[in-house]
């Protein structure tokens, strides 16, 4: 059930009908309880902008329905490792550490992933297909410099700790010159691996020469200029405050 003064998109209602952000009143942020939080219905369609507006960026994240209690409780939300898949331990570490280097903000245990740019259809098929259920997707607003964004298709290069070639420029190589410039360079680095790391499958036991190399590669992914034209993005932030969730809705 929806409260009577809450909107379909999750935001509540002043007495003249005017949308506010959930009801803050001083410090306090009061999340509306699960039961009084909008369905995601197959006609839901959320605009997601491109960019960050006045120093503060546009996030959405997927979180569980004890996350939410725990954000609702304590007006903060932060992850631990054990809630990483362990299969990737390596590519959120290495994630964790870019954080720690970039952000000017205190860092926790692991962070927290968001979408910052995608296409609605998309998010709205991720959501369906999640494997917590139930779930919340939560729009959120932080501040610009508590956020790292980058590409998330070229993320999946750290995941599997692959070599990252990027392309470059606004409008990107076209795949015959990408493939020119950077099948030589994916050549060369089979062949230092076969001969350097050949017996060590976890890439964070090879030689150092080799994970500086690797390492360096993957940096390309926070840099704009690499980021394919509607590509989608992804952020991470080491915490979620109460005051920062702009919209919810639950699956």
């Amino acid at each position: 059930m929806r409260n009577a003064d809450q909107t379909e998109d999750g935001l509540s209602r002043s007495a003249n009908g005017s949308a506010e952000r959930f009801g803050v009143h001083g410090s306090a942020v009061a999340l509306p309880d699960w039961s009084d939080l909008p369905r995601l219905r197959p006609w839901t369609r959320w605009r997601f902008p491109d960019g960050p507006t006045s120093g503060a960026r546009d996030l959405w994240t997927l979180q569980s329905q004890a996350a939410y209690a725990s954000l609702q409780s304590l007006g903060v939300l932060r992850q631990t490792a054990e809630h990483a898949d362990p299969e990737f331990a390596s590519a959120y570490q290495w994630m964790s550490a870019q954080m720690r280097r970039r952000l000017h903000t205190p860092p926790t245990a692991f962070p927290i992933w968001f979408w910052t740019r995608a296409d609605w259809k998309w998010v709205a098929r991720e959501v369906r297909s999640s494997r917590e259920t139930p779930s919340v997707l939560l729009h959120v607003r932080k501040p610009q410099e508590q956020v790292l964004v980058s590409d998330f298709v070229d993320w999946h290069h750290v995941l599997n700790g692959a070599l990252h070639v990027p392309a470059y420029g606004i409008e990107h190589e076209r795949p015959d010159i990408y493939w020119a410039r950077a099948e030589p360079e994916f050549d060369s680095w089979d062949l230092a691996v076969a001969r350097g790391a050949s017996s060590q499958r976890e890439w964070r036991t090879w030689p150092a020469s080799l994970r500086r190399s690797l390492e360096a590669s993957w940096e390309h992914i926070f840099d704009p200029r690499t980021w394919a034209p509607g590509s989608a993005l992804q952020a991470v932030a080491w915490e979620l405050q109460a005051h920062e969730v702009v919209k919810a809705i639950r699956r």
